[in-house]
């Protein structure tokens, strides 16, 4: 190969190395900012801030940022594209900061804000579950909501003078409740005071999912729970995982046996409640007498018991009317058979009374003689 081919053919190699990676790794990044309560009208003059996130620090960085055009629109030069690094546009607008998408420099990137509003009045409840899990002294209560907000505008600080500051929303508490804790589910702040839990964030158009858990003290036998939803609910489910809780209320309606997770729970629900409704909800395990096994076993005590009396106050011996042996023979064949059935059943609740009344008869005829 000539000696000028080789040169230009290294010329336009090493040109290459430097010119193309410029190309690639150089971007612009553009947009419009618009309002979302004013039918995506073009917002100018907004301040417009780029942010860099890198996974490698886990926060964003502010790059720059500039007022939106009079069109609304938005211009960023990227100087490096790295597959590993989102770009974010974000501004404030009416006390809220919002946020885009991770941008795109082929697609045209919109960043969305709203009207800010005082009054949560819009608030409702799609959905609202309450699982309940006894536990030995206290009930563990875990609430999930998902709450809409049907409006073109964002809700904040419905409530700006509270014990914990501006809150959008409060959701009420069961009396006594303790150690409240936010879901890692829920995209909340959240702070507990008095039976009350004060929501600090805001209601974006659309829905949102507020989740938390807390315990309520429990005796073991009986408790009284007074659940106010805080906001009109269309559907209030309760879930609870012990079968043997007797569970009373009026406003709820019993919908059979329910799995969450592969574990069994009675499943309750109520709809379309009030913003000032409550649910009364009264739990209640009967308390658990002597085992049927337990009392075959006093009766056969008893019997063993008065053979032997029988027998001391007997010089010669036992010395039994034929009734007694009559009697005793029944009775032996009744404990072997109750021995044998199931103690729920109907045939061991009769041969049971037929042996209680065959031992009073026992002692009195015991008592004649």
């Amino acid at each position: 190969m000539p000696w000028f081919r080789l040169k230009i053919y290294l010329s336009v190699f090493i040109a290459g190395i430097f010119v193309f990676p410029l190309k690639t790794c150089a971007g612009v990044i553009q947009g419009r900012v618009v309002n979302g309560s004013k039918d995506s009208s073009a917002v100018s003059g907004l301040l417009v801030e780029l942010l860099r996130f890198d996974p490698a620090r886990r926060m964003p960085e502010a790059v720059e940022e500039h007022p939106a055009l009079q069109n609304g629109r938005f211009m960023f030069t990227v100087s490096r594209r790295d597959t590993t690094i989102r770009y974010y546009a974000s501004s404030e607008y009416q006390g809220v900061r919002y946020f885009t998408q991770p941008l795109l420099s082929e697609d045209e990137n919109v960043l969305v804000v709203y009207d800010s509003t005082h009054s949560a009045d819009s608030l409702h409840t799609v959905m609202h579950h309450l699982i309940i899990d006894q536990g030995r002294d206290a009930l563990f209560m875990r609430e999930n909501r998902i709450i809409r907000n049907p409006l073109d505008y964002t809700v904040v600080n419905a409530f700006p003078e509270t014990p914990a500051g501006m809150a959008t929303f409060i959701y009420p508490l069961p009396v006594s409740s303790f150690n409240f804790t936010p879901s890692e589910n829920s995209d909340a702040k959240m702070v507990a005071l008095n039976n009350r839990v004060y929501d600090m964030g805001i209601f974006l158009p659309g829905t949102r999912q507020i989740s938390y858990s807390y315990f309520v003290p429990w005796n073991g036998n009986d408790k009284t729970l007074v659940l106010k939803p805080g906001l009109p609910t269309r559907t209030y489910e309760v879930f609870i995982n012990n079968p043997d809780i007797k569970v009373t209320s009026e406003q709820l309606q019993f919908m059979g046996p329910f799995n969450i997770r592969g574990i069994p729970y009675l499943r309750f629900k109520a709809q379309h409640l009030e913003r000032d409704g409550r649910i009364v909800l009264q739990l209640h395990i009967p308390h658990q007498g002597l085992s049927n096994t337990i009392i075959i076993l006093l009766f056969g005590g008893i019997l063993i018991v008065t053979y032997l009396v029988s027998i001391i106050k007997s010089p010669d011996g036992p010395s039994e009317h034929p009734d007694l042996k009559k009697l005793k023979s029944e009775k032996q064949k009744l404990l072997h058979a109750l021995s044998r059935l199931d103690p729920d059943s109907d045939r061991f609740k009769q041969r049971f009374r037929r042996l209680e009344n065959i031992e009073i008869m026992h002692q009195n005829l015991q008592h004649k003689t």
